[in-house]
């Protein structure tokens, strides 16, 4: 006699038929099944109390086919092997009734849970996830099942964040999981519960590409979508947290074009029971089960077990109703007969036959050893078990490195040809009463501010550089600029210096400036500098670093950091505020000469138009790019472009128009023999002595101040 302690064998009753019609046992007599009234309700207490209700009334009982869950399952099978009486389940999968101790006559055709921690174990290794959390509802089933699972991570080098019970107000412990970056999450617990945790996961964003919740399988069809109390969800919203969720369980359908023990396939075997449930008006409130085939197996299996305990209890001895001696039958089993029991239970260990379910068999435990299916319910890839970074460091176009070093060294080549120009015609007139000496300072400072440029932009090089080497270009391009720019508008100032003490100074007898004096000041300036940056690179040295600049976020949630490298020091607005003081100074100090002199009118001695006109654009291409390259700072190419650029236009543009003019002169009068006979008429001549100069310069001043007077008056 079998006993249902479901209604999930509703529907399967033709499996009374297939048994009856197996052609290994054409003329066994079937056991009565004997129904039971009423269901539990995974009511531990109700359950107990209709197996005792069985037990004590009516026929005999030989095994007990149940219960459904585990809570009511585990209730009952606790005390029914007090009656010898076999307890066969097909979905009870805690793994608390795998303890032989307290449950010693229980098996079951479901698969413990513990079963689907090695699938759960087997998916994490697959998507390479090692940083995991686990969520269970406080019961005994889940705290077995997350205990094993947690085993198991550590035999797998899999990294625990957190393990956490929840209840219906899961709030607070999904926001423990955020602090801890927990994206792949392990649940366990029944489905009541699991709607309260998906809807407040959706309320605190825990769902989509970022996130897997592994579940179990073996809830309800459509378990999201049942009215709860507890949540205050929608269906769309409930349906974008399942996106995440990945579920795990026995997988209930034998393959694909494999006959069952009655010669039918699962697709056969499931569109008759199907059938029988629509066409039987008596069936017309059963839902079909998604553990329907598992109690058509664990009916099988008893079935078998029975058979093949036949000859074996037929061993023993029996008296009948008239007295007489005879072998013992199944139907003689009795509450107290404890042998009969290890018959049968020694029988089930050696069933082993093709299910509905698959190849079904026991192990030492009583437990199914089948197959898992592992099902996403919604979604497309897997994502990541914590952030995923990458990191590019974005530096200056190559081309644009490339350009800005041609231009460059075209701007030394220019600033080379106009040295050796002035060099060569250094006693050329006109070249001569340009001071020489000062112009060969002025390029030389051209070329140093050029070699400059090509140094600045190896901290951010597209080409391949050593950290050591963009920090010495780093540092290298700092002198660079900052020595040549005084080497180049110090001299400028220093020579329109001397022009304006001459023509200032009203005294008949003046005496000009040597060279030795002006480039001793532009000696003093340069040792400022010297001074400042070699301060700034004991005290505060500049070191390069990874800059970061912005994050991008990819569809599959890997950020890529963007970054650049960056030439800086800890307190080097202060450095560059005392260096930009110093130069501000000078071109304050230019501007003023500049002014001074503006009207003086003797070609090639005065150089005022050429300070001013460098000197305006020194300050707007500082103001627009210094500003510009503030703004784009976290673009290195623009960045570059806005520095590059203004540094070789001012230097050109300042050395063109100092030295082309010069050129003219030399290209008409190649010999000064011209200029001469000009100045000789002007009543000035070129002298190659200081003394002769005083007289010059004398001259020179009685026709400046002739020619203020005259366009005064």
């Amino acid at each position: 006699m079998v006993i249902p302690v479901s209604s999930l064998i509703e529907g399967n009753e033709s499996i009374v038929a297939d048994i009856a019609n197996y052609t290994e046992t054409p003329s066994a007599k079937m056991l009565p099944i004997i129904r039971m009234s009423a269901l539990s309700g995974c009511n531990p207490g109700w359950a107990s109390y209709l197996l005792c209700e069985h037990v004590f009334n009516g026929q005999q009982k030989i095994m007990v086919l149940g219960g459904g869950c585990s809570v009511a399952t585990a209730q009952i099978a606790a005390f029914s092997h007090l009656f010898n009486l076999i307890q066969v389940s097909y979905s009870a999968a805690s793994p608390q009734l795998s303890n032989k101790s307290e449950y010693p006559l229980f098996l079951r055709t479901q698969q413990s849970d513990l079963a689907q921690n090695i699938g759960r174990i087997a998916i994490l290794k697959h998507f390479g996830w090692k940083r995991v959390a686990t969520l269970y509802q406080n019961e005994k089933f889940f705290v077995m099942v997350i205990d094993d699972m947690i085993v198991k991570m550590r035999e797998n080098d899999i990294n625990l964040l957190a393990s956490l019970s929840f209840n219906y107000h899961p709030s607070a412990d999904l926001d423990i999981l955020k602090e801890e970056d927990a994206r792949i999450i392990v649940v366990h617990s029944y489905e009541d519960h699991a709607r309260a945790l998906f809807c407040e996961a959706y309320r605190q964003g825990m769902y989509g590409a970022t996130y897997a919740w592994l579940i179990p399988g073996w809830y309800s069809d459509d378990w999201w979508k049942t009215e709860d109390s507890h949540i205050n969800c929608t269906l769309d919203e409930m349906k974008k947290v399942l996106e995440s969720v990945i579920e795990t369980v026995q997988d209930s359908k034998g393959p694909d074009n494999v006959t069952n023990i009655n010669g039918e396939t699962y697709a056969e075997y499931e569109e008759r029971y199907l059938n029988i449930l629509s066409s039987r008006p008596e069936y017309k409130w059963v839902i079909p089960h998604m553990w329907h085939g598992l109690g058509y197996d664990a009916v099988w299996s008893m079935a078998l077990a029975l058979n093949a305990s036949i000859d074996e209890v037929a061993l023993g001895r029996t008296n009948d109703s008239h007295g007489s001696v005879r072998s013992k039958r199944l139907d003689d089993f009795t509450y107290t007969d404890s042998v009969m029991a290890s018959i049968f239970r020694k029988s089930f260990y050696n069933v082993s036959f093709q299910g509905t379910s698959g190849r079904v068999w026991f192990n030492e435990h009583g437990d199914r050893i089948g197959r898992m299916a592992i099902y996403q319910i919604l979604g497309d890839a897997p994502p990541v078990d914590e952030q995923r970074w990458t990191y590019e460091v974005i530096s200056i176009n190559e081309t644009l490195s490339i350009t800005v070093s041609i231009l460059a060294c075209l701007g030394i080549v220019m600033a080379a040809v106009f040295l050796g120009i002035n060099i060569i015609y250094r006693d050329h007139g006109f070249i001569k009463l340009s001071s020489p000496r000062m112009n060969n300072i002025i390029l030389s400072g051209a070329i140093l501010v050029y070699l400059s440029i090509m140094p600045l932009g190896m901290t951010q090089s597209p080409f391949e550089l050593s950290e050591y080497m963009r920090t010495i270009s780093c540092i290298v391009g700092k002198w660079l600029l900052s020595v040549g720019f005084t080497l180049s508008f110090g001299s400028m100032f220093a020579k329109t210096w001397r022009v304006h003490r001459i023509f200032t100074n009203m005294k008949p007898n003046t005496t000009a400036m040597q060279d030795s004096l002006l480039v001793l000041f532009v000696c003093i300036l340069s040792i400022f500098d010297i001074v400042l940056l070699t301060s700034w690179q004991v005290i505060d040295p500049c070191h390069v670093f990874r800059k970061e600049l912005h994050i991008n976020i990819a569809q599959d949630n890997t950020k890529t950091l963007y970054q650049t490298n960056s030439c800086s020091s800890q307190y080097v607005w202060y450095w560059l505020g005392a260096l930009y003081g110093l130069k501000g100074l000078l071109l304050l100090f230019g501007c003023f000469l500049a002014h001074e002199t503006r009207n003086i009118q003797v070609e090639g001695l005065n150089d005022s138009r050429q300070i001013g006109v460098s000197v305006y654009n020194i300050m707007v291409s500082c103001l627009v790019g210094v500003t510009l390259t503030l703004a784009l700072e976290n673009n290195p190419t623009l960045s570059f472009a806005f520095t590059s650029f203004p540094i070789f236009l001012c230097t050109s543009i300042t050395i063109v128009m100092m030295f082309i003019p010069k050129i003219r002169v030399i290209v008409k009068d190649p010999k000064g023999g011209d200029y001469l006979r000009k100045r000789t008429r002007e009543g000035l001549t070129v002298s190659s002595t200081m003394s002769d100069l005083n007289q010059q310069c004398a001259i020179a001043k009685s026709e400046s101040k002739t020619t203020l007077h005259t366009n005064m008056e």
